[in-house]
């Protein structure tokens, strides 16, 4: 019995011994570079040019490789040409790495389940009804019809006889990518692009890893879609890395938006895209922003200087109602927020929110104060005031597209609701007289009237701990002042 067992041990080493000799030598061998298995390429080809498909593949060579013991084998066809039924050339791509389903070549048969198209060039174009269009290999500059029939064949859903029918993912990486967009009038490029779309029966799961040139503008995106092959939506995450956007604005009317945007913005976007490629609900956005400059004169009079951003919330599909849950801008100095809906255009907008800033100094104030709100109490209050610092002030904000006219004639009172507080402030209450000198105070203003508790002001020798202003008829020229002071 002992003899037996030492024979089984010396017989099972040897066989195992061998074995690893085997895989060294092989691993050796894979590992100095790929190793040609060209028996192999005509079952690639059969598997490709069934009846089931509208052409074939045909390649240079089948190869063996492997990277590394962080990969698997790969099996590569080098020099891939598609071929249709016409024998015109559709599409090239320099290697093409095929993930092969182990079940079926148990059974004599050859279907890929994953497939990686290797360093392509890839042209894609959206046409100025949404749809994408496609063309891959550098001789190709146009898109052709073949060629997207070609990558709806892949991409379809397909039964388990179907040559493709164990496909589960397509992946272009490394890829040139040169996109034209009619829709946007733009075209952008990726010198190296990465795309994977895992498949299955009910959608299509997409990721995107690119670095993105838009004339001499460069950024970092990524993108995960999924594509719902019932209905035809894709929903779209999109996370952009830092960029200018008034850096893009002259590149396409569509953008001129954003020329008052100098300064870097990132962040992440989501939307939902139609059958036809356009945006179909909202889009929701979550960005921040670095230090530059926002030039925006229909809203803020003067350009202001920013050292930090944050905007998050959603518009619709043509930005005529947008919605801030946060809009945050810190300019070193006052810190200024907004939390509601714009809606109209700029040049008729409407408002309804909540409108905030601290710490702003009165000499600043003319630079954020829009003009269209209390018109005729803004010019007053900009020559009379003339030192302190607003401490804290909160607007509500009702204001309907077509109504900044009656807003300003006074016509809507309940447009405007103000509460404010403010020190040190140096005020010019009546022309000719002399100034009172570190007021400070807090009050309230509506479309109306304004009222102001002041105290602590000094006019001259005169000490006044307390007293109250009031302004009626704000939004009229017969406005009129009251002033109350104990002295």
């Amino acid at each position: 019995m002992h003899k037996s067992l030492k024979y089984i041990i010396h017989i099972v080493a040897a066989v195992f011994g061998s074995l690893a000799i085997i895989f060294a030598v092989a691993s050796w061998r894979l590992s100095s570079g790929p190793i040609s298995i060209a028996f192999l390429s005509p079952y690639l080809e059969e598997a490709f040019e069934s009846e089931d498909l509208s052409y074939r593949l045909d390649f240079e060579d089948t190869v063996l490789t492997w990277a590394g013991w962080n990969r698997t084998l790969d099996i590569l066809v080098t020099n891939a040409h598609a071929v249709g039924p016409d024998g015109k050339t559709l599409a090239t791509v320099p290697e093409i790495s095929l993930g092969l389903s182990a079940f079926a070549l148990l059974k004599g048969d050859v279907k890929p389940t994953s497939i990686e198209l290797l360093r392509p060039s890839v042209h894609l174009v959206r046409n100025p009804q949404g749809r994408l269009e496609f063309a891959f290999g550098t001789e190709f500059e146009e898109p052709d019809e073949a060629v997207n029939a070609l990558v709806a064949d892949f991409l379809a859903a397909h039964g388990t006889d179907h040559p493709l029918g164990a496909l589960k993912r397509i992946s272009i990486l490394a890829a040139a990518l040169d996109v034209d967009d009619e829709l946007l009038g733009l075209s952008w490029r990726s010198s190296e692009a990465d795309l994977i779309f895992d498949l299955n029966d009910q959608r299509i799961d997409g990721d995107l890893l690119a670095d993105i040139e838009i004339g001499d503008v460069e950024f970092m995106v990524v993108a995960a879609t999924s594509f719902e092959r019932d209905g035809g939506q894709v929903e779209t995450k999109l996370r952009i890395g830092e960029m200018v956007p008034a850096r893009v604005a002259g590149l396409s009317p569509k953008l001129a938006a954003f020329e008052g945007l100098d300064l870097p913005i990132s962040g992440d976007l989501e939307f939902t895209l139609d059958r036809n490629g356009q945006i179909a609900e909202t889009i929701s956005f979550d960005l921040t922003g670095g230090a530059g400059r926002v030039d925006m004169p229909d809203l803020i009079p003067a350009p202001t200087q920013i050292t930090a951003l944050e905007i998050r919330g959603k518009a619709d599909v043509d930005f005529r109602s947008v919605e801030f849950e946060e809009l945050l801008a810190e300019t070193g100095g006052p810190v200024i927020s907004y939390r509601g809906h714009l809606t109209g255009t700029p040049e008729d907008p409407g408002m309804r929110g909540t409108f905030e800033f601290r710490e702003m100094p009165f000499k600043d104030l003319k630079n954020y104060w829009p003009e269209f709100i209390m018109a005729n109490a803004r010019p007053w209050i900009l020559e009379n005031v003339v030192d302190g610092v607003i401490t804290h002030f909160t607007a509500e904000l009702d204001v309907k597209p077509g109504e900044i006219e009656l807003v300003e004639a006074g016509q809507r009172p309940d447009a405007l609701d103000v509460t404010y507080a403010f020190r040190d402030a140096t005020v010019n209450y009546f022309a000719g007289q002399p100034y009172a000198f570190g007021v400070d105070g807090e009050g309230h203003i509506d479309g109306a009237n304004m009222t102001l508790h002041f105290r602590d002001g000094t006019v001259e020798e005169m000490y006044a701990p307390t007293g109250i202003a009031i302004v009626t008829d704000l939004m009229l020229d017969s406005a009129t002042l009251t002033v109350i002071g104990h002295m």
